[in-house]
């Protein structure tokens, strides 16, 4: 059978509907053998024409001719009017075993496949017919009387044909509805069941992440501290250390170790154990760096402009590491009367690339080669470290002081 679209407004079931007009058109078939064995010649081309129709309209509907919604129309249409015509033929209501009522199974049929609504404008499409047929007995009719026993012949045949009929139909929807609903309490059968299948998955799922979180939060304190210990000795140390030449390196020392611990120590601190604040971590590092070098009585200011910076670790330490040298040597060489002022902004350029400007207002860069060639270990570190953050860091000679504008990436 070719498939069909089914109207969405009609919601027809399709295979129900072509079982039923096949079903009604053997009825019609069998309905006008009975009227031939009666000797009603006449009477039998009623039902047997509905059944050639209606075989015709089917034959179209499976060539793809017309659609589910014009099958169903034609075969209402039909169940409505050929009975009124073979009421006609037959004789008055008394005498005929009201055929017509053959009529009603056509809003029955419009409220099974279609809705109230439809199935109302049909029954009084009924009702209308029947209104005809009483006016036509009234004025036009000429009686022809036939006999008590063939009367209550018809009447049986009528009453039995249009019950089964309706009762089978009724039944099959009936049937249809109780199968849906087995269905329907399956598969909500089966939906609770993988509902509560998915929540274990999950509820296993998410203690598996959070015991990650915590290992993780655990890891970044293990590491923290042990930095810090580290830090600790080198200050413990530094105590025996008398000439100021190896103080200062191990006073650089524990501030590059200093810049690391406060990376895993605000990824221990914060929600995201992926990201920091960056601009809080360079409102920490810097203070601290500035507290360990110049002491608590200072007059350096700083300002850092870094609002909705959010760096992964792999970023924030070689990053934190360069920002330290940077400080570092603008605490020891540029600012000679012990007072200025650092900055530090850094933006986000596009997905992945930043841009930042560190520099103080000091007395300036004293070296006059590239800092690139020179032999001092923080500067060459810090041209390893951009390196290792795919960027590209130059010095900016358009202020006062010593600046850099260093165009970095996310790793």
């Amino acid at each position: 059978m070719t498939n069909h679209k089914i109207d969405e407004k009609a919601s027809l079931n399709v295979e129900t509907l072509l079982l039923s007009s096949k079903l009604i058109s053997i009825a019609g078939l069998i309905w006008g053998i009975m009227y031939i064995g009666f000797g009603m010649y006449f009477s039998s081309i009623f039902p047997f024409s509905y059944t050639i129709i209606m075989t015709l309209i089917i034959i179209l509907y499976q060539k793809g001719l017309i659609n589910s919604n014009k099958l169903l129309f034609f075969d209402l249409f039909l169940i409505l009017i050929l009975p009124a015509f073979l009421q006609w033929s037959v004789g008055t209501f008394n005498s005929s075993g009201v055929v017509v009522l053959w009529s009603i199974l056509a809003p029955t049929g419009s409220l099974l496949f279609q809705n109230s609504e439809k199935a109302m404008k049909w029954f009084f499409a009924f009702l209308f017919v029947i209104m005809i047929l009483v006016v036509y007995e009234i004025f036009l009719y000429k009686e022809i009387v036939y006999s008590a026993d063939k009367a209550l012949i018809f009447s049986v045949m009528n009453i039995t044909a249009i019950s089964s009929i309706l009762f089978y139909s009724l039944s099959f929807f009936v049937k249809q509805s109780n199968k849906k609903e087995v269905l329907i309490n399956n598969l909500l059968d089966i939906e609770s069941k993988a509902r509560a299948e998915l929540k274990i998955k999950a509820d296993n799922l998410n203690s598996s992440v959070i015991e990650k979180e915590i290992m993780l939060e655990e890891i970044h304190h293990w590491v923290k501290n042990n930095l810090q210990v580290i830090t600790s000795l080198l200050s413990l140390q530094n105590t025996f250390i008398n000439e100021n030449k190896l103080k200062a390196i191990f006073q650089k020392s524990q501030n590059r170790i200093n810049s690391m611990a406060l990376v895993h120590e605000m990824l221990y601190q914060t929600e995201n154990l992926s990201k920091i604040n960056y601009g809080n971590y360079c409102t920490k590092l810097i203070s601290k760096t500035i507290e360990l070098m110049t002491g608590n009585n200072n007059k350096i200011e700083f300002d850092i402009q870094a609002k909705d910076i959010f760096l992964n670790i792999d970023t924030s330490i070689p990053l934190g590491l360069i920002i330290n040298e940077i400080i570092t040597n603008s605490l020891k060489y540029g600012f000679e009367d012990g007072s200025g002022k650092i900055s530090i902004e850094i933006a986000k350029k596009e997905a992945g690339k930043f841009k930042m400007k560190i520099g103080d207002d000091g007395k300036g860069f004293s070296y006059h080669n590239s800092y690139r060639n020179t032999k001092t270990l923080g500067l060459k570190l810090i041209h390893k470290l951009s390196k290792q953050l795919n960027g590209l860091i130059e010095m900016d000679n358009s202020k006062k002081g010593t600046y850099y504008i260093f165009n970095f990436e996310e790793i």
